[in-house]
């Protein structure tokens, strides 16, 4: 990735990581503080949640980011989006470019 010396095309905003958290209201209610707080970068991520409750939370979570303008960043496994891709293997390692 480059870096551009244009301090206006630079990322910049106060960044913070979500909790695991089963109860979506609660976990709803903890970002919007922390958007109140001044986060512009958030990246959700639960361990703990099945792949229905994560597309929930992430659904919400994005609206919620879109009334402030902060930035959503939703962590993933590589062979949730890409199954049967032989060019990913465990632990997100890329074991061949993309093309």
């Amino acid at each position: 990735m480059l870096m551009s010396n244009d301090p206006s095309k630079r990322i910049h905003g106060l960044y913070a990581l979500t909790p695991d958290e089963a109860d979506t209201a609660k976990l709803l209610r903890q970002v919007a503080a922390a958007l109140d707080g001044g986060v512009r970068w958030l990246q959700y991520r639960n361990k703990r949640a099945d792949a229905a409750l994560r597309q929930r939370q992430a659904r919400e979570l994005q609206a919620l980011c879109a009334i402030v303008g902060a930035q959503l960043i939703v962590r993933i496994k590589a062979r949730a989006i890409f199954p049967n891709c032989p060019r990913y293997i465990p632990k997100l390692a890329l074991a061949l470019p993309s093309r």
